[in-house]
Parts: structure tokens; sequence; C-alpha cells
């Protein structure tokens, strides 16, 4: 076919010369029959070889395509396989008499469900997609030559370099040009333990406000407390009937509880838990009394309809929690009633932010816009969004309210300039700053506590350190050993309250924390 393509090729620059001899000809005293003859031959060969061309780059891209469906087609094969085993419940129930024997059941359809989450963990199903998407864009693109791809032009000129963003930050001078790799700032970490800590994803990881504690939490259940400074564990509870999804270290908790009666320097800590089912729940744990200290279910708070993905600690001291059930709602701790509720029909809440005046909060989720609530009431006030939106998996605002990002399943950071602390209506306003910051997808981001830089995570394990307006990480951390060639994927990211330790969980159940130096 390439032959043959390249012979017609041939003869089309043939006949238009023959019709440039001619027409040269015509002013020689010839006869002007011919070069008209020989153009409308060589404009007919023209429009056959374009046709010709453009039916070969469809066959290609249908075997392609027919080739790439028989991938995705093996894939949901296999977890199909994995779904198959819970199918047929009713009639299964239908068959059992006795109370043991639905028990006995239900452990085991929870155990096969299980199995098929953790399938999907391991076997990374959504990005195996996405990259035979990214594949068939890519032959698409090698099959078509630039100026027959639809919507692609030529640039005039090359564009513009991207400016940085003024980094009002204090922990680098301004320079009037963007550093070089010499003088770039960098970070320096230690990984400082290693825990073999559940049997299961560890799924989430949350700091005491002292600094003293590390709380962790899996897809095996367990709600586990550990010591920073050895590593070792103080106690551990079966926090949830099903997997672990987030924690949160609830700060200052029982001083607001008590009115400030506390004086000693060891107080109570107060820990929030949501997981696969639909439940909140609140921890007590006192290490002064008792000698093997226990965690004490407080609170329970129900109204959720389904998984709990996101928590966030507003400044007063609530409780906010995000569903996939597409609800926002607000817990009072003391007494565990429920304050406000707060319903986004469009979205599965996946990530929620406050405000530090805590007069506003953002949430995020699978339709890709950050969406802005007000605290007292929980009334929408609007959203922002990218040209091509993405699921969101995380949202953080630096502790002086005037920036915030956004990242998803891209791997794209968005950085947006935005006062939270005087927004009274929501402006019409684009990313300031985007960077294509992990090749895989983010699932955790998070300011210093001091403002003076930002972390993320992505699922494939590699954890860096930026510093707003500029496009080179000052630290990349990783949490497979590279001499190893680990593939855990990150899950889990927390960091303390002075800034200098970092922890992440990862899917083979392990927890790395790391030391600033």
């Amino acid at each position: 076919m390439a032959k043959r393509q390249q012979w017609l090729e041939l003869a089309e620059l043939g006949l238009l010369f023959v019709s440039f001899l001619a027409i040269a000809g015509i002013f020689m005293g010839g006869a002007w029959q011919t070069p008209i003859i020989t153009l409308w031959l060589a404009l007919c060969l023209n429009t056959f070889n374009r046709i010709n061309v453009q039916r070969r780059q469809r066959q290609q891209i249908s075997r392609s395509v027919k080739h790439l469906e028989r991938k995705i087609q093996s894939q949901l094969q296999q977890l199909s396989t994995q779904v198959q085993q819970n199918s047929n419940i009713k009639s299964s129930i239908a068959q059992l008499n006795t109370q043991e024997e639905m028990q006995d059941y239900l452990g085991s359809l929870e155990k096969s469900l299980t199995n098929v989450v953790q399938y999907l963990n391991q076997e990374a199903l959504d990005e195996r997609i996405k990259n035979l998407e990214q594949e068939l864009l890519r032959q698409q693109q090698a099959i078509a030559p630039p100026e027959l791809m639809p919507g692609k032009t030529t640039p005039l000129s090359p564009p513009e370099p991207r400016t940085s963003v003024k980094d009002p930050w204090d922990t680098v001078e301004a320079a009037s040009a963007p550093p070089t790799p010499k003088n770039q700032p960098r970070q320096l970490w230690q990984c400082i333990q290693l825990l073999d800590a559940h049997r299961d994803c560890v799924s989430a990881l949350s700091f005491s406000d002292d600094q003293k504690l590390l709380a962790s939490g899996s897809w095996d259940q367990q709600l586990k407390v550990w010591q920073v400074s050895d590593g070792q564990q103080v106690t551990q509870t079966q926090a949830h009937s099903q997997g672990l999804l987030n924690l949160k270290f609830i700060d200052g908790f029982m001083d607001r509880l008590l009115g400030g009666l506390l004086d000693g320097e060891t107080k109570p800590y107060a820990i929030a838990s949501s997981s696969f089912e639909s439940d909140v729940k609140l921890w007590h744990l006192d290490l002064e009394t008792e000698s093997i200290p226990a965690l004490d279910l407080k609170q329970t708070f129900r109204d959720h309809q389904a998984a709990v993905y996101a928590l966030a600690v507003t400044p007063e001291g609530r409780l906010l929690s995000g569903s996939h059930d597409q609800t926002i709602r607000q817990w009072n701790l003391k007494n565990g009633d429920l304050e406000q509720t707060a319903v986004d029909a469009d979205d599965q809440i996946q990530a929620i932010a406050c405000a530090p005046d805590g007069n506003i909060f953002l949430t995020g989720g699978t339709e890709g816009l950050v969406k802005f609530w007000r605290s007292d009431n929980h009334q929408p006030i609007g959203s922002l969004g990218n040209d091509q939106p993405e699921a969101i998996a995380a949202i953080a605002i630096r502790p002086d309210g005037e920036f915030f990002v956004s990242g998803g399943e891209s791997g794209m950071l968005y950085l947006w300039q935005l006062d939270l602390n005087t927004l009274e209506a929501l402006p019409d306003a684009v990313p300031c700053f985007t960077l294509p910051a992990h090749d895989k997808a983010i699932t955790h981001i998070s300011f210093s506590p001091q403002g003076n830089y930002l972390i993320t995570g992505s699922v494939n394990g590699v954890i860096k350190i930026w510093q707003l307006g500029l496009e080179a990480p000052l630290a990349t951390l990783h949490l497979n050993d590279p001499q190893t060639a680990g593939n855990a994927r990150l899950l889990s990211l927390a960091i303390s309250a002075d800034g200098l330790m970092l922890a992440a969980g990862g899917s083979d159940g392990k927890i790395k924390l790391w030391l600033q130096q």
C-alpha cells in the first residue's frame, strides 16, 4: 500500500511538472489545450490521493480502537469474575434458615466485597483504562499529519514563557529572574521510621496537635495510635465494620469541652473516624487513666447514607463530614447534634477544606468543581472550575486564607488566588498557576501549618514539597524504596503541627515517617 501511494504522489508531481512546461509552451506559441488537460488531471489525482490517505487513516484508527476494546474487555472480564461471586444474593438469602447461617453468610459476603475493592485498588483498572485512552490519542496523532488534525493550527510565533506567580512567602528572597538549578531552594528530609502497621491498606493518618501521637486507620477496620518518638503502638480498636477512609485528631477538643479547665501537660485526646459505612464516630483516648489506655467510643453520628470520604474540623471546633450521598453535614462534638446539612445534588463529596476565619468552607468531588459554602447556614456561594474539569481528590487552603490549591486524577496542581477571609460574592476566577506536579493522580494536598510550603502526594507513592510559584519541587520523597522496586500505592498523608514531620501510608499496610533536616 505504501509503494502504491508513493507511485500516485510521484504521478501527481509529474503531471504538475508537465502542466508547467505546457504553460511555458503557450508563451512560445504552443497550443493552450494541453495545460488545461494536464491541470485537470493533476487536480483529480490530488483529490484521489487525499481521499485515499483519509481512508487509510480511518482503517488504522479502527484497528487501534478494536485492539484497545479487546484490552478493556480483558480487564473487565477479570473484574466480572470477582463480582460474579456476589450475584444471586436474594436467592441465597432466601435459603437461610437460622440466625447463625445468616451471620455466616453476611460475613462471607462482606469478605467477597472487600476482595472486589482490594482488586480494584491493586489492579488500578481506572488507571489502565485512562492509559489506553491516552495510547489511542497518541496513535491518532501519529497517523494524521499536522495539517489534517482537526482544530490544530501552526503557531505564528513561539509562545511566551509562563511567568511565575509572585511568592508572598518569606522563605526565599524575590529575584528578578527565575532561580537556576544552582540556586534552586531545596529541603532535606530523612526517613526515621518504617512501621509495619496494618494487615491491609493504610487509608488514613493524622498527627495529634502536640505531635506526640500518630493515628492510623486501615481497610482492616482497625484504628491504631502510635508514639511518634519511638514508633511503639499505644492502643488499637476495631473502629468500624468496614474499611476506614479518614481520621482527624480534634485539636484542643478536651479544653473546649471542659471550658479550659485542663492545666496539666498531658491531656485527653479526641479522634474522629469515617469509613465505607455511613457512620462517623468520635473516640476519646486518655493516656493517664489506665496502664493500657483504650479508645473509648463517645459519639456515633448516623445521618449519612453512604461512605464518608471527607472530614474537616472548623476553627470553632465543629466537625464537617462529606459523603458520597451528596451531603455535607456539620456536627456539634460536645453533644453529638447535627447542626447543619448541605445537599449537592450534582456531586459526590471527596474533599473538604475550611477557611481559617471559619466563614467559608470548600468542597470538591467527582463533578470536578470547587464549590464554596457559607459555614453558618451551609448555603452555596458558587463554584469554580478548570477548562477541562476532572474529579477532585484533594483541596488545601493556605493558613492565611489567601490561596487555595486543588488536585485530582490528571496529576495537575491548580493554584487559586482568592482572599477567603473577606469573600462575600464569588468572582469569575481562573487558576493563577497550574503545574504538572505528578505523572499519576494526586491523592493528597496539604499546606504546612506555617504556610511556607505545600505537600502533594500521588497514587504511585511519590511525595513532593513545593514552594509557591516555583515549577521545581523543593524535595521529592518516595513511599516505595527505588532499590526494591516496590509498587505500594499512596493512600494517606499527614503533616505534624510544626511542619517538620511527614507520615505516609500505603496499600502494603506500612507507614513511613520523614523528618526535615
